[in-house]
């Protein structure tokens, strides 16, 4: 028997992990290991193989090598090309209603030692599900890599610095993946070369694009080195796009892996640094690197939901901390509400 098959077990997955990954366990020596695995949902049965085993607790890392039985009622055929290779969106491969169900159980979990619901007094509601699944999110965050001589924005595959190409999401709004697409045929064309993070090497670093009404915002994140010209290169090319309304500039040199570093500079190639948002009612000029909840319709419930269950109203006066934009505070402050909004970051305020 090889040592591959020695590292062979059966798995019945009986729960997710954050990743995504079905967890199940396996006699591994005289212990009971957990064992995570790629493509495993809750119910489904498996021959795996380990392909990493932790030294400091009973858990393992594995791939499946031969599906057992049928599949999970619950599994679906995921809508983006690059699920299970870009990291992101990790349980595509779930049926929407069973992922509310689990996000639930996970809430209920989390919340079981406080008394009041320990004890039933207070219930955890069920999930709000969202209006739309797919083509939601406001803003991509895109890593910039290379195939050959080519440039590839997307995602680091899970636990390394290689980068899937991610054009074609089905999760960003539409004009994103569409710009994105333009912003990588620029960047190729001014010979903006992708960053290296392991040599410490390149020029693009990572790019940015908001969404707004249709209307376009890109942040090219570079290395503080990168010629200019090759900026405005890139910049005289993305005008000719119909819905991009501006595109900045962002140095970043650092090695913590913030894309968008605080008090970074928008250095304004094309157009405006901003887009605008409507939020409850007032105009909200928003950065590409500003935090802004990235499901707009989700958003708007949720800080309605806020001032609903916090009876805001003339007279009443709140503090807003961690205020971001300040979209609750200005949804409480319509009701009536007296609102102090505290925020570290000057950019959002």
């Amino acid at each position: 028997m090889s040592s591959a098959q020695r590292n062979r077990c059966e798995v019945l997955a009986a729960s997710l992990d954050e990743a995504g990954l079905g967890v199940g366990t396996a006699a591994a020596g005289e212990a009971k290991a957990a064992i995570h695995v790629i493509d495993l949902l809750p119910g489904e049965r498996a021959e795996v193989q380990i392909d990493h085993a932790s030294p400091h607790k009973p858990s393992a890392w594995a791939h499946i090598v031969r599906r057992i039985g049928a599949p999970s009622a619950d599994r679906v055929e995921p809508a983006c090309p690059a699920f299970g290779r870009c990291g992101g969106c990790v349980w595509q491969h779930l049926a929407y209603p069973a992922q509310l169900a689990l996000k639930h159980q996970r809430v209920v979990a989390a919340l079981a030692t406080v008394p009041a619901v320990a004890t039933g007094r207070v219930a955890v509601a069920e999930v709000r599900p969202s209006p739309h699944v797919l083509g939601y999110r406001n803003k991509g965050k895109y890593v910039a890599g290379r195939s050959g001589d080519h440039v590839v924005l997307g995602a680091y595959a899970p636990r390394s610095h290689h980068v899937i190409d991610t054009l074609g999401c089905q999760v960003v709004a539409p004009v994103i993946d569409e710009v994105a697409t333009w912003v990588r045929g620029a960047a190729e064309a001014a010979g903006l070369v992708p960053y290296d993070e392991s040599r410490r090497e390149g020029e693009l670093r990572y790019v940015i694009v908001r969404e707004s009404g249709g209307d376009a915002l890109i942040a090219l994140v570079v290395a503080s080195r990168t010629a200019r010209a090759k900026l405005q290169q890139v910049a005289n090319a993305l005008a000719k796009h119909p819905a991009i309304r501006g595109l900045v500039a962002i140095d970043n040199d650092r090695r913590d892996g913030a894309i968008v570093p605080s008090g970074s500079t928008a250095h304004v190639l094309l157009g405006k640094g901003f887009l605008v948002e409507e939020l409850a009612g007032a105009r909200v000029e928003i950065g590409a690197g500003e935090f802004l909840q990235v499901n707009r319709l989700q958003a708007t419930a949720m800080y309605a939901r806020v001032a609903e269950l916090a009876a805001a109203g003339p007279g009443m006066r709140a503090v807003d901390l961690f205020a971001g934009v300040g979209g609750i505070g200005l949804h409480l402050a319509r009701a009536g509400a007296q609102v102090v909004a505290v925020e570290l970051d000057p950019e959002a305020v």
